[in-house]
């Protein structure tokens, strides 16, 4: 009686797990200590853009940017072999159409009882958009410097105590 209770306990405890890795609305990603995809869930793949048996069995390196690839190599590397299990990492992947796409990657790596990797677990949202606003407003940004550089009139901005913050070149000329 006891075994059957045991056995329905972890039967749930699996099938709430499996719900739960299913339905997250952020990618999850699980890869075999040579970076072999080995399970995913549907946002992951739509973040990527593959069905799920076109991801089982390729690597990270293959979705990787080639920019990034040799950072997550060397965090991959330096967490397998020390004490700490986690790590962070913002970096480019590629989609299955070859267009680049920006994610914020959690990657935990689970070891077995002699120490082991036996898969690495990533939780991996998609930030391209405010990649795409952060990159917009460096271009901002850097046009309203060239402005204040080369504006031919006197400009110049205050906060709410009248301290200058910004000071065209001409400006600054003037006042010395």
């Amino acid at each position: 009686r006891q075994l059957n209770r045991s056995d329905f306990m972890l039967t749930e405890s699996e099938a709430k797990f499996r719900i739960i890795f299913e339905l997250s609305p952020v990618g999850v990603a699980m890869a075999d200590p040579t970076g072999v995809f080995i399970n995913c869930n549907d946002s992951f793949c739509e973040f990527l853009g593959y069905r799920k048996d076109e991801i089982i069995g390729k690597t990270v390196q293959s979705v990787t940017h080639p920019d990034d690839i040799s950072e997550t190599a060397e965090m991959m590397k330096q967490t397998a072999n020390s004490a700490r299990n986690y790590f962070h990492l913002i970096k480019r992947y590629l989609r299955k159409d070859g267009s680049p796409v920006w994610g914020d990657s959690s990657i935990r790596i689970k070891t077995g009882p002699d120490g082991n990797v036996e898969f690495h677990l990533a939780i991996v949202q998609d930030i391209s958009e405010r990649k795409r606003y952060e990159e917009l407003f460096k271009e901002k940004e850097l046009m309203f410097e060239l402005f204040l550089e080369h504006s031919p009139i006197y400009v110049f901005f205050k906060d709410s105590e009248i301290r200058s913050f910004y000071l065209s070149r001409n400006y600054e000329k003037m006042i010395g």
